[in-house]
This record gives C-alpha cells, sequence and structure tokens, in this order.
C-alpha cells in the first residue's frame, strides 16, 4: 500500500510539474538557415514551449542582433526578421522566454560577397576553379596535360591566389594529367622543392589500379597521398561547406558493387551558396552503357539542383531521365572538346537534358562530325564554344553566367 501511494503522489507530482512549469523552450531548425547580409530576412523558426513572451537574438564574434517582428504561430512555431543592419558572419540562434533559454549553434549563416564557379576550357577534358566570397580557392581536376595553355595560365586568368584545396575526382588522364603538371612545379619533375603541396587535398582511394605514366607522376608528388575522400563528409572552402556525396562507389551508404570501375570511383561535391545548389562529380555513371547507376540514387539524395556539371562531357553512360527528374536543374554545364573524336556530348543525353533544364553551356564546340557521324544542336538553350564559363552565385541567390567566348565577342 505504501509504494503503491508513492507511486501516485510521484505521477501527481510529475502532472503538477507540468501543469506548472510547462514545455521546456527548445529550438530545432530555423528556415532559412543561409541568407544574404545586410538584408532583411524573415525566418522560420521551429521548438517547443513557446509562447508570446519569446525573445530571440543572433549570436557571433560577441556581437548580439535582436529580431524583430517575432510571432509566436503555436507553441512549436514562430517567425522572426533579421535586421537589415545584421554583418555577414555564422550565429548561433538563442532563445530566451521567462528565466529559460536554449541555443541552436551555427543556425544562421548571413553570407556577404559572391561564389564563382569557373569551368575552365580544358579542351576533351575537366578542370573546376572555385573561389570563394573570401577570396580561398578549390581546383577541381586539371584536365589533360598537353594543351594550349597550362593550368598554370588557365588559373592565373582568374586569379593570383594558388589554390587552398584540391580535389581529384579519379584517375583518368584527361583529369589528371594537367593537375599532374600543374603540382610538379616549374621545373616539372615531381618530388622536388617546388612542388606544389596545397593544404587540402581528396581523392577516391588510389588502390594501384592505375598503372599509366601520369599516375606513377601523381604518386611522386611532395602532394601525395591526397586525403580519402568519404561521401558523407564535408570540408570548408572560407565560409563554404562543401559536401562529398560520392566517392569509390558508395554514396554515404556503402559500396554499390563489389567492383568498381574508374569512373565510377568519381569523387561527387554538393556546393551550396545563397540558397543554390551545385554538383559537380567528375565522371560519375548513370547506368548508360552497362555501368552501374549511381547518378540516380545520388539525385534522390540531393534533391532539386541549381547548376549541374554533366558528368563525363555528356556520355552516354551519364545523366539518366530519373535522375534529371529529381535534379531538375536550371543549368547544365559540360566540359567538352572541338571536334572531339569521342561524340561528347551524346545527343540523347543532350535531349534529355534540353528537356529539363532552361540553358546548356558548353566549353568547346563537341562532336567530330565526319567521325560520329552528327554535330551539336542549334537549339536555343545551346551555349556552346565559350571557353572558360563563369556561374557567380550571389549571397541573395542571384546567378549569373559569363564566358570567355561572351568577353572576345
Amino acid at each position: 500500500m505504501a509504494v503503491l501511494l508513492n507511486k501516485k503522489t510521484f505521477i501527481f507530482s510529475m502532472l503538477l510539474c507540468t501543469l506548472a512549469c510547462g514545455t521546456p523552450l527548445e529550438l530545432h531548425s530555423v528556415n532559412p538557415g543561409q541568407t544574404a547580409a545586410l538584408t532583411a530576412t524573415q525566418l522560420q523558426i521551429t521548438g517547443n514551449g513557446f509562447n508570446d513572451q519569446l525573445q530571440l537574438a543572433l549570436e557571433a564574434s560577441g556581437l548580439k542582433i535582436s529580431l524583430g517582428n517575432i510571432v509566436v504561430e503555436s507553441p512549436s512555431q514562430a517567425t522572426a526578421s533579421i535586421p537589415a543592419s545584421a554583418p555577414a558572419d555564422t550565429y548561433d540562434l538563442v532563445a530566451t522566454l521567462n528565466n529559460a533559454s536554449a541555443i541552436l549553434p551555427e543556425a544562421v549563416q548571413l553570407l556577404g560577397g559572391t561564389l564563382r564557379l569557373i569551368f575552365l576550357d580544358v579542351e576533351q577534358g575537366d578542370a573546376t576553379l572555385i573561389i570563394a566570397p573570401t577570396g580561398e580557392t578549390l581546383l577541381i581536376d586539371g584536365g589533360p596535360n598537353f594543351l594550349d595553355r597550362t593550368l598554370t595560365q588557365a588559373i592565373a586568368a582568374h586569379t593570383d591566389r594558388e589554390p587552398d584545396a584540391v580535389v581529384l575526382t579519379h584517375h583518368d588522364a584527361d583529369h589528371l594529367g594537367g593537375l599532374v603538371h600543374y603540382l610538379m612545379g616549374d621545373d616539372g619533375t615531381a618530388g622536388t622543392g617546388d612542388d606544389r603541396v596545397p593544404p587540402t587535398t581528396y581523392g577516391p582511394d588510389d588502390d594501384g589500379s592505375c598503372t599509366s605514366q601520369t599516375c606513377s607522376r601523381f604518386r611522386h608528388l611532395l602532394a601525395y597521398p591526397f586525403e580519402r575522400a568519404y561521401a558523407g563528409t564535408t570540408f570548408q572552402l572560407g565560409e563554404i561547406e562543401i559536401d562529398i556525396v560520392s566517392s569509390d562507389g558508395d554514396l554515404g551508404d556503402g559500396p554499390f558493387a563489389n567492383e568498381i570501375d574508374e569512373n565510377e570511383k568519381s569523387v561527387g561535391l554538393l556546393i551550396r551558396y545563397g540558397n543554390r545548389k551545385i554538383l559537380i562529380a567528375g565522371d560519375l555513371t548513370g547506368g548508360g552503357l552497362d555501368t552501374t547507376d549511381l547518378e540516380s540514387p545520388l539525385s534522390a539524395k540531393t534533391g532539386v539542383l541549381d547548376v549541374l556539371r554533366v558528368s563525363h562531357h555528356g556520355s552516354l553512360t551519364s545523366t539518366p531521365q530519373t535522375a534529371l527528374e529529381n535534379w531538375n536543374p536550371g543549368l547544365a554545364v559540360l566540359s567538352a572538346g572541338t571536334h572531339n573524336a569521342y561524340c561528347h556530348p551524346h545527343p540523347d543525353v543532350v535531349e534529355r537534358l534540353l528537356n529539363h533544364v532552361e540553358s546548356i553551356w558548353i566549353t568547346g564546340g563537341g562532336p567530330d562530325p565526319e567521325t560520329c557521324g552528327h554535330t551539336l544542336t542549334n537549339h536555343e538553350k545551346m551555349n556552346h564554344s565559350q571557353g572558360d564559363i563563369t556561374i557567380s552565385v550571389s549571397a541573395d541567390g542571384t546567378i549569373d553566367v559569363t564566358s570567355q567566348n561572351q568577353a572576345n565577342d
């Protein structure tokens, strides 16, 4: 009887506490989590224990910015406004109510400046230079070795800063050759004192299966070995967080096959800025020509994109219909040589892209008509032979596209 009485007393006491104390104050999420600095923005906030006495603020670097126009829609939902005076930084969201407080760390990133993605014209190869708003640079691949201009010259056309980070998507020569030549330094010899050694490097597992002279030189670089990229991890480029979404045939849930080819190993990067999403994934395969379809399940994970760097130069191995339906990108960018004998991009891939995107941008002129029996369509969405293609993403999400060809007109 005493035990039963104590149990009833405990339950009654808990009920009284719940009624008197109310639901604990909690913060769960905020949307948008990324927006432009110095711009008034309304936030949608979820949590628990909200009422009309709720106060909200952003805090970072000793700065506290009170949010205005707080409207509590329910005990779990509220809206509030960031003042237009709030400067760029990454802020904690802090809630206070009576004597209680709650914090959501690094909940809101106020952005300043413009992100630039430069798809370098490296003929029938692939290389991308990314310049963060704060100036840090990321080089993804380096094209082939023998070009009319070196990778050093291509980078220098856009920045005087050497890459802070380098990502190799896979070991094919049209992605690795120019990168090895660049990292060897001015003397053109791997492993000597003038080798370039970027602070951050990532790449797929080097299992030794690549036996080319290019891979041999790669392994002699002072920058070797690159840190292995793992899907599901992230790294920073200035204020930008970059997600590794594929590597070694793994999208974060384990490899799709026991044996994968070089293209299927491709490292894929998802870049977010100004509430825009950009995917760059080397030669990642989409099931065509008996390859493993990694792009379709990846597209289900990433969701809608704003910019798609089309994998494998628009080969039939890439860009399946299912992936495009999930991605629904506004812009598609391809790197393909002029009169290339690989017949990139393939007409079927181009047709699929034209049915989904607002515009297609290609560095070179596309297939060799004599070898391939076809050329690029003159569709109004098509912009080929553009040279270096620059996509600028501002903090408010505005996207602009310019190209070397336009500048020379």
